[in-house]
């Protein structure tokens, strides 16, 4: 039974405003980040530690702002999303048998077609060399007479099954593909998973560090093809 379809958004801000004291302290950050230039002692280390620190937590003020006021919008978008999805189930569903079905006919006709089409030329191609055959019995018979002894009529093609079409659907040969062997796909079809690969370091994190600072050559032969690398990185707390 067909019916209305509501669906209850959160209500959401009309507007948002980005204080002005936010702006000052990027400002204020942004300036004394200009005036460190590099970091070659203890007190220049330090001063640098503190910046990124202040530099950290006034960005990810603003960000955890844009999070909480796209909140509502995000929610809206996925209720939206689901009831459309819902709606339109029934229709995908019957789509895909639909487009299964016409899909099976429109590639049986066209074998139909080519195969009638094959045999047509060869008949044609048949008809032609027979009437070169007897041109030539003619000529050795009659010599340059106009005399033909046959003169075959060619006809249109008209294989009788014809290509499959409508004006509201377009056919076409497209190329679709499943894996059979995984084991044998070429390597260029092949990608590295780079976050598999950071969860293995990350459960092995210790025993890696401890390996390259004991044997730095082993880098190469912790994970084959992959260069592991003990790196000095400082994070802002």
């Amino acid at each position: 039974m067909a019916t209305n379809l509501l669906i209850r958004l959160p209500s959401v801000s009309q507007e948002v405003t980005i204080g002005r004291d936010w702006f000052v302290e990027r400002d204020k950050l942004l300036a004394e980040a200009g005036t460190l230039k590099t970091i070659s002692d203890e007190d220049s280390f330090k001063r640098g530690a503190g910046l990124l620190s202040g530099i950290t937590k006034t960005s990810n003020k603003l960000e955890k702002m844009r999070r909480d006021f796209s909140r509502p919008f995000n929610d809206a978008l996925k209720t939206i999303k689901k009831a459309s999805d819902s709606a339109r189930a029934p229709l995908e569903s019957v789509k895909k048998e639909l487009k299964s079905r016409l899909s099976f006919y429109a590639d049986e006709q066209f074998h139909k077609y080519e195969a009638a089409q094959s045999e047509f030329m060869r008949e044609q191609k048949e008809c032609s060399e027979k009437q070169e055959y007897f041109k030539e019995l003619a000529r050795d018979e009659f010599g340059d007479s106009d005399t033909e002894l046959f003169n075959p009529s060619f006809v249109e093609y008209d294989p009788g099954s014809v290509r499959p079409g409508a004006e509201n659907v377009a056919i076409k040969s497209t190329l679709s593909f499943e894996i059979a062997s995984p084991g044998e796909v070429p390597r260029e079809f092949l990608s590295v998973d780079e976050k598999k690969i950071r969860l293995w370091l990350n459960l092995h994190r210790d025993e890696i560090k401890q390996k390259l600072k004991d044997s730095p050559e082993c880098a190469l032969s912790v994970i084959p093809g992959v260069k592991i690398k003990l790196e000095t990185d400082v994070v802002s707390r």
